[in-house]
């Protein structure tokens, strides 16, 4: 018990040294990441217990919601679009590997969708935050 709640307040501690568009994109990746629809999409796909021989060879960059989050939280991502690009390259492989309409396609595509909506009002916060920076201040009467 102790140790988790070690892990959160670490997780915390370093959730609130990112910039603030990457802090908001941590705030999407978690809202994701509650989601009951997402919980395949937590930890790397486990092929080899699923039986799932042949996802290495045609997923040649797997990732995950986990991965994505230890690499935000680890600093890893230099910008906004290095995180959108792992995000998107989640419902990628799902959409690669899975068959078009089932049910894992299905799930990847409304998350991607709702992944695309909110991340696309982050990019206009930000947009509307450096556009407000580079104003000059209004001359003082």
């Amino acid at each position: 018990m102790e140790s988790s709640v070690m892990s959160r307040k670490r997780k915390r501690e370093k959730a609130n040294n990112l910039e603030p568009g990457l802090q908001r994109c941590l705030q999407l990746l978690n809202h994701i990441q509650a989601r009951q629809d997402a919980a395949d999409f937590l930890d790397p796909v486990d092929w080899k217990n699923l039986g799932l021989v042949d996802y290495p060879s045609i997923v040649k960059y797997p990732m995950d919601l986990g991965t994505v989050e230890k690499k935000i939280l680890d600093g890893k991502y230099k910008d906004i679009q290095a995180f959108a690009k792992d995000m998107r390259l989640i419902w990628k492989n799902t959409f690669t590997y899975n068959v078009e309409n089932s049910d894992i396609y299905r799930t990847a595509e409304s998350l991607r969708d709702m992944f695309d909506r909110k991340f696309e009002e982050i990019e206009k916060a930000i947009a509307i935050q450096d556009e407000e920076k580079e104003e000059p201040n209004p001359p003082k009467k």
